[in-house]
């Protein structure tokens, strides 16, 4: 997804390009092109943030602020310099800045060109997986973290095998631990692969 965000910036680069060569010369009418194109650099970007299996995050960040910044700028010089600005924009200065800010923005997608979307491996049971959450509270334990003196709460985590209402079948419990420093998400693939061929799994969300 990365790459579709670039050759869309590139080809809206190149159309400010372009049109500062021929229909838009003139610095007041550039101005506002280059506003609009700003505008619709982020429209896309948000666009495709909103796309299924796409999710905002570290990958896209530095991209969304860079564009924010740009759309800001060209609208604060476009209402400045609006009834002040003359002549014609420099072909020199047209290519270099648009030169510019595509390096400027494969910059900003180097995140989304390393760490591409990854969503695992297919799960190769016959079960869909369903996953719910719970916590389970221990009456026997008080909680050493607190000084109230409540017991002790364990958060878990289960997959395990999607069913209707008809099925009465028992699945056997499997209950995973990611060990000290872990995380419980750091083995989903396991768990989902363990669910879709008829286990329920169980991972704790922090120490028992």
């Amino acid at each position: 997804m990365g790459l579709f965000l670039f050759i869309c910036f590139v080809v809206m680069e190149v159309v400010l390009m372009v049109s500062s060569f021929t229909k838009y010369t003139e610095k007041k009418k550039w101005l506002l092109v280059r506003w609009v194109l700003r505008a619709g650099e982020l429209a896309v970007f948000l666009f495709v943030m909103l796309l299924p299996n796409v999710t905002f995050d570290f990958k896209y960040q530095l991209c969304f602020y860079v564009l924010m910044l740009r759309l800001a700028r060209a609208l604060i010089m476009y209402l400045v310099r609006r009834n002040s600005v003359t002549g014609k924009r420099s072909k020199a200065g047209a290519v270099l800045g648009g030169i510019g800010s595509i390096i400027l923005l494969a910059v900003t997608l180097i995140p989304a060109f390393i760490f591409t979307e990854y969503h695992g491996l297919k799960p190769s049971g016959e079960y869909q997986v369903e996953q719910a959450a719970a916590i389970l509270i221990d009456q026997s334990r008080i909680e050493g973290f607190e000084t109230d003196g409540s017991n002790r709460e364990i958060p878990v985590h289960f997959y395990y095998p999607e069913t209707d209402e008809t099925v009465t079948d028992e699945f056997p419990l499997v209950v995973f631990s990611h060990g000290a420093f872990g995380y419980y998400e750091s083995n989903t693939s396991t768990y989902m692969e363990l669910a879709s061929n008829g286990y329920v799994v169980e991972c704790s969300m922090k120490f028992p």
